[in-house]
């Protein structure tokens, strides 16, 4: 029994109990296809040999709060083809990640734009839903995997951006990158925020000369075109194709975004009857861009500049000194020229603490190119179909979110359905889309209405939704969406109630329920992989995927198993067990530090020097960042915003 040797060592714990073995159904990818995992983009069949070997990586999956977070694998499949596959293609931008690996001519892996090749059932996440690939077509909504730019990165190319750095457009004018660049005499600053962006810059080896006399050239680093470059820069930089200062970039300022702006653009002015004040050039911005920044600064850090004639914007004293201690710990040494003395020898963050910021996953939307069956000699006959099943029943195949799953179906307060997944207490209203398709919705809720009318019991009906197309076997076909029960959980009881009691509920309902295939009880374990064998049989002639085996004590399940026609079998492997609670490391002081700077963008000034606010968002910013890392922090959060409110 797969799941129960991966779960208890001895499946002899079987032995002596009665047994029920229902049909299972389910659906597969192709081999070729890859999954995202925290060791990068992975085949699946080779996924599928690690998790025999007991080596198997983590899974990028969605969380039920829409968060990309990285899951273990609990069940696989792997059988023989049956010719029903479609090939879906998508529009997307270099550098996202729904790509597969083929050998080149020169033998050679090489990254290309590999259509995903699934069975026709296999569930897609949609705007309309989590709906099959043979119901997909040209401009549907999918949503494909990406990559997030870290907070400080993103600031600092929005700095950079409202300073010397520019926008340019990729080949189909519809896409776009950024670069920037400085004279040679400041080429170690320009080479600091090139060693901040890491990968999402490079420098062009190129000198390019000035325009004018005596000039001594510069040097530029230059952006490649990707998703997440492309997201940020329409979502906050670009009006019709142009560069623009807009409401959404101007939320997102932070003191990083306005060192780096100043640092680009600003100068210091001194005075010997005046205290120092700030100067940035505008010469580029609009009236209106300028008007939308100094309503900014002054709700969001309490910072009044007064525009000029010559485009230049001035601060006022006292919004300067407080502009100068917001950006003093961000200026790179060799732009400390302009700030005031007595700031010169701060320390700046940005040198040690957010050099190593990674990029992290998250998903978007892309629209779906067509539909087709995938051409020979991707197909065969010796092709196999594949599947993985994780904690929550979703990951990502090359690129795209896909979804695996069964529904628990029951009534809220008000009579109304309410959907559950496995590990969903309330599913999105994809699955809602999906259920009331069915014929079967009313006959549930009938059902559910009468368990609790006439026996004061709530009930949950769990059951596999079934879309219309192929079967998860892939042999027969269903016209409709179809919901089948194969379990009802009974709150009275405290458990789940027996299987022929189910029929008989299903019966009387017109509700269709897997099939029970038979039941037994062994005291030898030869006779009860014979036995097991036999169930396989019959699946395989009834066209199912396998078996489902359920043993219960009183009213609750002891042991649940799945047997699949054709599953790989484990093989033994070395296995260590320590005891006691798992150990995460420490969180990075610069994730904690940039939480603390997120939430001073998010709140503004003001209200970030009254702690009663600023700590809990602190505190609930820094959780956030525990769980993307899969770390913890035991650092004193009060310690790090009480030093941050000294530098203000």
């Amino acid at each position: 029994m797969e799941s129960i040797i991966r779960q208890h060592p001895n499946p002899e714990k079987l032995l002596g109990l009665e047994l029920f073995w229902q049909e299972k159904r389910d659906g597969c990818l192709l081999s070729n296809v890859e999954i995202w995992t925290n060791e990068g983009s992975i085949p699946i069949r080779v996924l599928i040999k690690r998790f025999k070997e007991g080596k198997s990586p983590l899974v990028l999956t969605i969380n039920t709060e829409g968060q990309t977070e990285y899951n273990v694998i609990k069940n696989i499949i792997k059988r023989k083809h049956t010719h029903n596959f479609l090939q879906v293609n998508i529009n997307y931008i270099k550098g996202s990640k729904p790509i597969g690996r083929i050998i080149n001519k020169g033998g050679y892996f090489t990254h290309l734009k590999t259509p995903l090749v699934v069975t026709e059932n296999h569930l897609f996440k949609t705007e309309q839903g989590w709906i099959p690939a043979s119901n997909l077509k040209e401009g549907d909504i999918v949503f494909i995997l990406s990559d997030k730019i870290p907070f400080i990165q993103e600031q600092i190319i929005l700095g950079t951006l409202m300073g010397d750095g520019s926008i340019y457009s990729g080949s189909s004018k519809s896409n776009y990158g950024f670069s920037f660049s400085q004279g040679i005499k400041q080429y170690e600053y320009l080479k600091f925020k090139g060693q901040l962006l890491g990968e999402l810059c490079k420098e062009d080896p190129k000198i390019y000369q000035g325009g004018y006399s005596g000039s001594k050239g510069s040097r530029r680093f230059k952006s490649p075109i990707n998703t997440h470059i492309d997201n940020l820069i329409k979502e906050t930089c670009i009006v019709q194709g142009k560069k623009h200062i807009t409401k959404q970039w101007c939320d997102k300022l932070s003191p990083i975004s306005l060192a780096i702006w100043y640092c680009d653009d600003g100068s210091l002015h001194k005075s010997e009857t005046q205290r120092p004040t700030a100067e940035i050039s505008c010469h580029s911005f609009s009236k209106e861009e300028k008007e939308l920044l100094k309503e900014t600064l002054f709700k969001k850090f309490n910072i009044i500049f007064n525009l000029q004639s010559s485009g230049m914007i001035k601060f006022t004293a006292d919004s300067s000194e407080i502009f100068f201690r917001l950006i003093a710990p961000y200026i790179h040494k060799s732009m400390r020229y302009k700030l005031p003395d007595k700031l010169v020898s701060e320390h700046c963050y940005l040198e040690e603490e957010f050099k190593k910021s990674e990029v992290y996953k998250t998903y978007y939307k892309v629209s779906v190119k067509g539909i087709k069956k995938p051409v020979r000699p991707i197909i065969t006959q010796n092709t196999k179909e594949y599947d993985i099943e994780t904690a929550n029943h979703n990951y990502f195949a090359n690129g795209i979110l896909v979804h695996n799953s069964n529904l628990g179906v029951y009534l809220g307060r008000t009579n109304k359905i309410k959907i559950r997944s496995r590990n969903m207490d309330d599913a999105s209203k994809d699955f809602y889309n999906i259920f009331n398709r069915t014929k079967e919705a009313p006959q549930v809720k009938e059902l559910l209405l009468s368990l609790k009318k006439e026996w004061k019991d709530e009930s949950i009906i769990f059951g596999e939704l079934l879309t219309k197309g192929k079967s998860p076997t892939r042999r027969e076909l269903h016209e409709t969406d179809e919901f089948i029960v194969f379990d009802i959980w009974s709150k009275k009881q405290e458990g789940f109630i027996p299987y022929m009691l189910v029929y008989q509920y299903c019966h009387h309902f017109d509700l269709p329920i897997v099939e029970l295939y038979g039941s037994s009880k062994h005291i030898k374990l030869n006779s009860l992989l014979k036995f097991r064998d036999k169930m396989l049989k019959i699946a395989d002639s009834k066209k199912r995927e396998g078996v489902i085996g359920k043993c219960f004590e009183g009213n609750k399940h002891k042991y649940y198993f799945k047997e699949k026609l054709d599953t790989p079998k484990l093989e033994k492997f070395p296995r260590e067990i320590e005891e006691g609670k798992i150990e995460l490391p420490q969180l990075p002081e610069s994730e904690i530090t940039g939480a603390l700077e997120k939430v001073l963008v998010d709140i503004g000034f003001a209200k970030f020097k009254d702690k009663s606010i600023a700590m809990p968002l602190f505190a609930k910013y820094v959780a956030i960042e525990c769980q993307k890392h899969n770390c913890v922090n035991w650092l004193k959060l009060y310690g790090f915003y009480e030093n941050r409110c000294k530098v203000i």
